[in-house]
């Protein structure tokens, strides 16, 4: 929660940090859907700080595990979720094909 806030006024460097404790933590306590969120924004305040590479790679990574570790509605959710921000990533980073390759799959 603290890691929304901070990314909600646009401090980014403060809600990175705070995800990263989160994804750590919920990765010990086994809350695979909070790690996802985690890795979420992660990968939003890297985007944010135009570190497209390493929002790519945690997207990448919260999709993985979303795929892997949840069932149902909130793996539905996680995995749109990262799909989407996968897709805002490859248009920011000039590659619209695989941008709309994978805002299909996220309304799939």
């Amino acid at each position: 929660r603290e890691g929304l806030g901070a990314f909600s006024q646009r401090r980014f460097r403060d809600a990175l940090r705070q995800a990263d404790e989160a994804a750590a933590n919920a990765a010990t306590e086994g809350l695979a859907e909070l790690r996802c969120e985690a890795l979420r924004l992660r990968g939003q305040c890297f985007e944010q700080l135009s570190d497209l590479p390493k929002a790519k790679e945690a997207f990448a990574q919260s999709l993985s595990e979303a795929r892997s570790a949840l069932q149902g509605p909130a793996a539905t959710k996680a995995e749109a979720n990262a799909l989407l921000r996968l897709g805002a990533v490859a248009k920011r980073s000039s590659k619209p094909g695989i941008a709309a390759q994978y805002q299909r799959k996220a309304v799939a």
